[in-house]
């Protein structure tokens, strides 16, 4: 009897713990995705070179083109005082721009997978939204 009752209060445990691990992760979602923004854009930038076969000049370039456009979003966010419209509207401009810098140094095959690669990898803006 005593061991059947360390087992019903073994699984409440294990079952209260497994809810409050779901809804850390679920907190964690809601407020941006979890993990560190730059450390996901990274790891996001990475795979996409990998998948677009790019050679060692191309990831220098393209890298640059990166940074470029993450310091950019940056300021606009500092500067965007709580303003999602303009900050939306000016992360696409920032955006449409890096698209153009990166098509301007892939070959035309790259080009191709990077539109497969935007269609499977689509950006997300804010909580949830499409970009």
């Amino acid at each position: 009897m005593l061991k059947k009752l360390g087992f019903v209060l073994f699984l409440l445990a294990g079952l209260c713990l497994t809810s409050s691990a779901m809804q850390a992760a679920e907190l964690q979602l809601a407020q941006g995705g979890g993990g560190d923004f730059r450390k996901r854009a990274e790891a996001r930038f990475d795979s996409m070179c990998v998948f677009l076969k790019l050679d060692e000049k191309q990831v220098k370039q393209v890298r640059e083109f990166n940074q470029g456009m993450m310091d950019e979003m940056g300021k606009l966010r500092e500067q965007s005082q709580g303003d999602r419209e303009a900050m939306r509207d000016g992360m696409q401009k920032i955006f449409e721009g890096y698209q153009k810098n990166l098509e301007g140094v892939l070959t035309a095959e790259q080009k191709t997978k990077l539109k497969e690669w935007n269609e499977a990898h689509p950006r997300r803006m804010g909580r949830g939204g499409r970009g």
